[in-house]
């Protein structure tokens, strides 16, 4: 009794890595290099015995087939190719014999006996059986079938949730499309067209201030020589040069400002001439990209009368 015991835990032994095991803790796994090896070697051998089982099974169907068609006589055996021929209409009498011994041997024999069968017999046990009752590779395939198909965490079911996730995605684009159509639609193109119709209106006044403006300066036209003209034109270059001094004051105030050692932004007044000097740097920068003091003498001075400055009036009254 013990020597069989010592050889049921050599055995056990054997299947395990502990025999080549150096340092740390062993860890008690199956041999893959000699187990796996063997394993393969007989499922080879398994395919190829089950081959070469069905070949002779289907060499002994007909032989036995053989042997009774020739029991049968010729009236009975003319009835039976009828009945045949009856049975696969769309095919030619005279392809009707090749068809059936393709049939017979790439059909059933090769694609359904040697292949199909082979291959969903392990899926099915797998599936149906105890997990004690079935082999390495079935185990496999039960493991894979559950990593496939597991309703917790199965990788179909994964993309199935991400499918799903899909559609809901596109369900919102195509209801946010339909918003944004109805927005165009409804609010933003009624207020295109008006602005439209206003910026008609507007450029209608413009081009009649214009006008307006150019027959007052033709009536002004013989006193624009005289000293007059002179003095109107030195008011312009006063105006320019009074820009041009408000905008290095609007740049160097905040600079000075933001170095003093005091906490400016707590200081309402402080803070207050940062906010204005950068709305007048921004303001006087837009007008003398119109006319600065580097540009002023190339403009005549019925060029600059023709300049509309009431939004200039503006903010020369606020500075």
């Amino acid at each position: 009794m013990s020597q069989e015991l010592a050889d049921a835990c050599d055995k056990l032994i054997s299947t395990t890595s502990i025999l080549s095991h150096t340092f740390g803790v062993p860890k008690v796994t199956r041999s893959n290099s000699k187990t796996n090896i063997i394993i393969n070697r007989l499922e080879q051998q398994y395919v190829n015995v089950y081959q070469e089982l069905t070949n002779k099974l289907r060499e002994l169907i007909y032989l036995n087939e053989l042997n009774t068609v020739g029991k049968l006589k010729e009236k009975e055996i003319n009835d039976k190719y009828e009945e045949i021929k009856r049975v696969y209409p769309m095919i030619e009498s005279d392809n009707l014999e090749s068809f059936l011994q393709l049939h017979n041997t790439k059909v059933q024999n090769e694609s359904l006996l040697n292949h199909y069968i082979q291959l969903t017999g392990p899926i099915l046990r797998s599936i149906h059986q105890d997990n004690k009752a079935l082999t390495s590779t079935e185990l496999n395939i039960l493991h894979n079938l559950e990593k496939m198909y597991s309703l917790d965490n199965g990788l179909v079911f994964k993309l199935m949730n991400k499918i799903e996730e899909g559609k809901q995605s596109e369900q919102e684009y195509y209801t946010l499309v339909a918003n944004i159509e109805k927005l165009l639609r409804e609010d933003l193109k009624p207020k295109l067209n008006s602005l439209g119709e206003s910026n008609n209106k507007l450029l209608q006044l413009n081009k009649q201030l214009v006008e307006s403006k150019e027959v007052q300066i033709d009536k002004l036209d013989p006193e624009l020589d005289t000293s007059i003209g002179n003095e109107i034109k030195s008011i312009y270059k006063d105006l320019v040069a009074q820009w041009n001094l408000l905008s290095k004051y609007s740049n160097f105030l905040p600079m000075l400002i933001t170095s003093l050692p005091i906490n400016w932004f707590e200081d309402k007044t402080l803070y207050n001439i940062l906010r204005n000097c950068e709305d007048y740097a921004e303001k006087l920068e837009k007008y003398q990209l119109l006319v600065n003091i580097e540009t002023i003498n190339d403009f005549r001075l019925k060029d600059l009368l023709m300049l509309d400055f009431e939004e200039f009036k503006l903010i020369n009254d606020d500075l």
